[in-house]
This record gives structure tokens, C-alpha cells and sequence, in this order.
């Protein structure tokens, strides 16, 4: 059996592999080909969240919710609470809020969830996606930040935030490109 291979990639490029072999039936040479195709995952995009061409696929939910059920509301969406990586994702959340979101019943109107916590261990912040807050790309703290709360928030300035598990925020969700 010999096999010619190929590679799957986030650009979206198909694996394949073929095998084939060579025997003899009756007198005669019978040849078999085997291929095998793997395409690889793509997340669903969903027509209610918005492009921002080069970062991915946001979507502002202003229907208050605690921080556990925000990210439990965005990964049955296909998505993650936002992980901000760069002042160009920050961007994001600024136009968001230039919109002026009401976000009815919050415990605050200029803040909202963001993926990130230190629930397992105190100060050790790390994002929804695995990877430690200081790693992520950005760590803009709000001034006094972080105070010794668990879970993680953004103010409308994009500045990072710690914010206690029964606060009620909006949250944007996200997925990457």
C-alpha cells in the first residue's frame, strides 16, 4: 500500500488521502484505490452575529444574565464570551457601546462580562479559551482592578474589570474567524 496525504488547515483546506494496492486474481491484476476526505470543522455562522472583517463574528446580548450562564448562553451559540487580544478587538466592544445598548435590570450599564476569571485560584486570571489573561494580548485594567472578584468584565472604555459572580450584565459573545 502506498498513500499520497495532504494537509487540513484553519484556511479551510480538505485533507486527502489516497492508498492503493496491487494483487493478482485469475490472472489478472486487479488494482484497488482507497481515499479517504476529512474537511475541517468550521464553526456555524449564525445571521445574528456581526463581522468585523479581520477579528470574527460578535454578537451584543443586553438581556442581563450572571457570568456563568452568559458563557453557557455563548458556547450554545457556537461561540465564547469575548476574549479581547489586541486594541483592534477592543474596538469592537467601544462601537458596541457607541450604539448605547440599554440593557435592562443590569447592576451596571457600563460594564459587561468578558471571558476571563480567577475562580480557581485567586489572582490567576485566565480566559475562557485556556489560555492566562497575561498571555492573552491584552490587560488594560480599569483603575483599582482587579479588586479580588471572580469573574471577568469590560467597562465601556474596554478597560478590564473583576466583577462579582451575582452581578446581572450584558455580555458579547464571540466567534473567532
Amino acid at each position: 500500500m502506498k498513500g499520497i496525504g495532504g494537509t487540513a488547515n484553519s484556511s479551510g483546506e480538505i485533507f486527502l488521502e489516497v492508498e492503493h494496492g496491487r494483487s493478482m486474481h485469475n490472472n489478472s491484476e486487479l488494482v484497488r484505490l482507497s481515499t479517504t476526505v476529512s474537511v475541517p470543522e468550521t464553526p456555524i455562522r449564525r445571521s445574528d452575529y456581526e463581522l468585523f472583517p479581520g477579528l470574527g463574528y460578535y454578537k451584543l446580548h443586553t438581556t442581563v444574565q450572571l457570568w456563568e450562564t452568559a458563557r453557557e448562553i455563548c458556547v450554545s451559540e457556537g461561540a465564547h464570551l469575548i476574549v479581547i487580544n489586541s486594541d483592534a478587538e477592543a474596538n469592537v466592544v467601544k462601537e458596541y457601546f457607541s450604539r448605547k445598548p440599554i440593557f435592562s435590570g443590569s447592576t451596571s450599564s457600563s460594564w459587561i462580562y468578558a471571558g476571563f476569571h480567577d475562580k480557581y485560584t485567586k489572582g490567576d486570571f485566565v480566559t475562557v479559551t485556556g489560555v492566562s489573561l497575561s498571555k492573552s494580548g491584552y490587560t488594560k485594567w480599569e483603575s483599582g482592578q482587579p479588586n479580588g472578584d471572580d469573574f471577568g468584565g469590560l467597562n465601556s472604555q474596554t478597560q478590564l474589570v473583576d466583577v462579582p459572580g451575582h452581578y446581572k450584565l450584558g455580555f458579547i459573545c464571540e466567534q473567532e474567524l
